[in-house]
This record gives C-alpha cells, sequence and structure tokens, in this order.
C-alpha cells in the first residue's frame, strides 16, 4: 500500500493561526473566560515561530547551511513539556 503523504506545516500557517487570534481577539469572538487559554495558545504557536527566525538568522550568519526559503516545510521538534515563551 502506497504511503500517504503527511500534511505539512510551515512557519507561514504557525504565523497565520497566530494572526487569526488576534483578529478573533480584536473582533470579540473570544469571551473573556476564554482569553487565557487562547493566549497560552497563541504563545506556543509564537515561540514556534521566533525559534524558527532564531535557527535561521544563525544559520544565514554562519553561512553554514543555507537559509530555508520562506516555503520550506519546517521540521517541527514538539518537545513534551509546553514551550514557555520569554
Amino acid at each position: 500500500m502506497a504511503e500517504q503523504n503527511a500534511p505539512n506545516i510551515t512557519v507561514q500557517d504557525f504565523d497565520a493561526v497566530i494572526k487569526i487570534i488576534d483578529v478573533c481577539c480584536t473582533r470579540g469572538a473570544i469571551r473573556g473566560e476564554e482569553m487565557a487559554a487562547v493566549s497560552t495558545v497563541r504563545e506556543k504557536f509564537a515561540a514556534v515561530v521566533r525559534d524558527f527566525v532564531e535557527k535561521q538568522q544563525a544559520a544565514q550568519a554562519e553561512q553554514t547551511v543555507p537559509v530555508a526559503d520562506t516555503q520550506e516545510t519546517m521540521a517541527l521538534d514538539m518537545p513534551a513539556e509546553p514551550v514557555k515563551a520569554e
């Protein structure tokens, strides 16, 4: 049986989710009691984007690894513990 392709998630997808959350909050689509949970999820997505950008910039500075194309799929090494925003 042919192996199915797993869905690809890009940095742009994570950034889009962050923007969607921001728009929903701005438009009042999220109730006050839901804000903390939504904020936690938003920060997790933002941490992934920040980490990717930092790694990309480091690679560019070292010029040992080619800088990823903006549409390149990012490999997700999701930690077992939640990512804490700095």
